[in-house]
């Protein structure tokens, strides 16, 4: 994770759908549950090399934000995008968030 913060302002929030995959209703979904606001992060995305694959567990099942996972094999890693484009997206959350 590169930044995380909090944001109490559903604008902000909303603001935030190009970088993201989530659907707007469930972004109002979730920053209306409990106390209004959502705890948000830019991160950056790397491919693994070889494709790692989990047998699901019982441990995985449910909601959960944090999960141990065993340890990997050796793998390569690669970012998703490019230095530029990553940069770009940095630039464009801290502008989006600056305002909250």
């Amino acid at each position: 994770m590169e930044r995380g913060l909090r944001i109490n302002s559903l604008a902000i929030v909303e603001a935030l759908a190009p970088l993201h995959i989530l659907s707007a209703e469930v972004v109002r979904e979730r920053f209306g549950y409990k106390d209004h606001g959502l705890n948000v992060a830019f991160v950056r995305v790397f491919e693994i090399f070889p494709v790692w694959v989990l047998q699901n567990e019982k441990r995985f099942a449910g909601c959960r934000s944090w999960i141990d996972l065993p340890t990997p094999p050796e793998m390569k890693m690669q970012p998703a995008v490019d230095d530029a484009t990553h940069e770009t997206l940095r630039a464009e959350f801290d502008q989006i968030v600056s305002s909250s």
